[in-house]
């Protein structure tokens, strides 16, 4: 039996990660939302050549309102997990992981300090 591989970090709640847009890697620390339902979110920061986005799809938002908002596709490493056509929305100012993400690990949150994902 495999033995379940854990993903640590002490910058509570903040995990390291790598996104992959076409060819572009993105090694980044994202936030864990649980009140995200979706799977990535990226600032429009990140991406500094001038790559536009493929599609665009209108999204509601916590405040209820609707908005177009920019995407793209690509792939997300966690740890040993990767995870293939992820979308990735474009917005805000910071890299946040979802629950169309987090789903796929057990999560342990350990008094404020340190979070855990085991696969």
């Amino acid at each position: 039996m495999a033995k379940n591989k854990n993903i640590s970090s002490t910058r509570f709640p903040y995990l390291p990660v790598k996104i992959t847009v076409t060819e572009n890697n993105y090694n980044l620390e994202a936030l864990i939302d649980t009140g995200f339902n979706g799977q990535v979110i990226l600032p429009p920061n990140i991406f500094t050549n001038g790559q536009l986005p493929p599609k665009f799809v209108t999204c509601k938002l916590a405040d209820n309102s609707i908005v177009e908002m920019p995407i793209h596709r690509g792939t997300l490493k966690l740890g040993d997990k990767k995870l293939n056509e992820i979308i990735i929305l474009i917005i805000g100012d910071e890299p946040i992981i979802g629950r169309e993400v987090i789903k796929h690990f057990k999560i342990i949150l350990e008094y404020g300090r340190k979070i855990v994902l085991e696969e």
